[in-house]
């Protein structure tokens, strides 16, 4: 085989042919018309849950107390934690445990194993195909208080953002797509993952990178040994997992 040589790499790179832009579903277009910051739906069988889910990786919580056109709301909306890829394998959602059961408050029912079991396949659409996930646990876990972003936190980095938008919009009312919520910090910056085996906390919430299999054969085998009861389904390395939490 004769080497080749630095011109025709140059040649076979200039020739390449670029990656087909993916295409948003049209069901979807209309969302992205009212929040550019939509990243797909998520349902269960019986419609408890049936809501779209947002993704800002600069304010992980904006719409914590905010629905999808940015106004104030004490149920807020569903959105993805902070680090989030396909290739990472884990699409990690929180939402508010609602008592009235919007939100996320119908994800208690799923601690009883009949409900659980009858209702095993939720429904996850990203804005470019539609997917669909077997219940392969469910478990209660404790976070530690220091580890919550506060009232305050929160206040100063959507005063952050919002001043950050008035510099590019002087004048008017700022709309959604004015702020800069999608300039994503390095991972470093975010999350250190931490096996805290020693007292057998299981930190599910700094795993939403598994590109790693020793990370997802921890995260999974961490979910099983916790689950409330058997759900028949396992997971291997490679699959795509998603996790639905809230307090």
């Amino acid at each position: 085989m004769e080497p080749h040589s630095d011109e025709d790499t140059d040649k076979e790179d200039e020739s390449a042919e670029p990656e087909p832009q993916r295409e948003v579903l049209e069901k979807y277009k209309s969302l992205l018309e009212v929040n550019p910051y939509v990243a797909g739906w998520l349902a269960t069988s019986d419609s408890s849950i049936d809501d779209p889910v947002l993704y800002t990786p600069k304010s992980q919580n904006y719409f914590l107390h905010r629905d999808i056109e940015g106004k104030p709301t004490e149920n807020g909306s569903l959105f993805i934690a902070l680090i989030w890829h396909d290739d990472y394998h884990n699409t990690l959602i929180y939402g508010h445990n609602m008592r009235d059961g919007s939100s996320f408050g119908s994800l208690k029912k799923f601690a009883d194993a009949s409900y659980g079991l009858s209702h095993s396949v939720i429904r996850f659409d990203t804005l470019y195909e539609e997917r669909e996930y077997e219940l392969l646990g469910v478990f209660y876990s404790q976070i530690d208080e220091e580890e919550l972003e506060t009232e305050e936190d929160r206040a100063e980095a959507d005063r952050r953002i919002e001043e950050e938008g008035r510099e590019e919009k002087p004048e008017g009312e700022l709309s959604l797509a004015d702020l800069d919520l999608s300039a994503p910090y390095s991972d470093e910056d975010i999350y250190r993952q931490e096996k805290d085996e020693d007292n057998g906390r299981f930190r599910y919430y700094y795993y939403t990178d598994l590109s790693d299999r020793d990370d997802f054969e921890y995260y999974v085998n961490n979910v099983k040994e916790r689950a409330l009861y058997d759900t028949g389904v396992d997971a291997e390395w490679g699959d795509d997992l998603l996790t639905l939490s809230t307090c």
